[in-house]
């Protein structure tokens, strides 16, 4: 019997390896500007869409579109946070800043999926998906200043906001860039009090841009903009697709 667990333990750990290798192979081919910048990327993030108004729909994730669904069940481990529609629409914004070399940056909260594979991961996970140690479990322990700071999909898990945006105003050098990817209210099941994450936590709060007024039953509303506002210079807060909520702010 112990020979037999034993064997099925070192098959496990082969396909672990092999699995993880494939997939670690494939980050590596699509993380890179080159490949973000191409057609095939292009291909892959308009896959299975029906919708004409495709580049400016925002309810992909409500409606779990066919589209949001390969690129979120499909793709997720190859591409990471690439996968989120916003990024996609954002590529010329964001490419020329978190692929240039001479620049220094945080992914704060980007272990399960890092936008570059030269940021700096601020995370509370110990490993990313490559496998890499995640050196800073908090913004101080970065010990620089630093170009600017990218988070997709984290700030929504954390209740004191203020500390973390002071955080990151000592970490980013003057006029330094935030880029600022959140889910926003129009996607029901991402609502707090509604969204349950055993892994990340749960949603702490429900966003919205501070033009719309929201409902007296949604728990926990917070005008996303607004908070940013108290901390940043905002340069643009839009809607983008996936039902979610882009920011793009200066630290001065």
């Amino acid at each position: 019997m112990y020979q037999k667990i034993k064997g099925t333990l070192h098959k496990i750990r082969y396909n672990n390896f092999l699995v993880n290798g494939y997939y670690n192979k494939k980050r590596q081919e699509s993380l890179n500007r080159e490949f973000l910048s191409s057609k095939l990327y292009d291909d892959t993030m308009t896959r299975s869409s029906t919708n004409p108004k495709f580049t400016k729909y925002t309810n992909d994730a409500e409606e779990k579109t066919a589209n949001f669904v390969y690129r979120h069940m499909k793709c997720h481990k190859i591409l990471g946070c690439w996968r989120w529609k916003a990024l996609w629409q954002m590529k010329d914004v964001l490419l020329p800043v978190l692929f240039d070399k001479d620049q220094i940056g945080i992914d704060f909260g980007g272990a399960n999926g890092p936008v570059s594979l030269h940021s700096l991961t601020v995370d509370f996970a110990p490993v990313d998906t490559f496998n890499r140690k995640v050196k800073y479990k908090n913004l101080t322990d970065v010990g620089e200043q630093v170009d600017y700071i990218f988070s997709s999909h984290t700030l929504e898990h954390i209740e004191d906001l203020d500390a973390i945006f002071k955080d990151m105003r000592k970490v980013l050098k003057q006029d330094g860039k935030l880029f600022f990817h959140v889910p926003a209210f129009s996607c029901v099941r991402w609502r707090s009090g509604l969204h349950r994450n055993r892994a990340f936590n749960d949603h702490a709060w429900t966003f919205h841009l501070a033009a719309d007024e929201m409902a007296e039953d949604i728990y926990n509303p917070l005008a996303f903009d607004t908070k940013v506002a108290e901390h940043f210079n905002i340069q643009s807060a839009e809607y983008v697709g996936d039902n979610s909520i882009f920011v793009i702010a200066l630290n001065n």
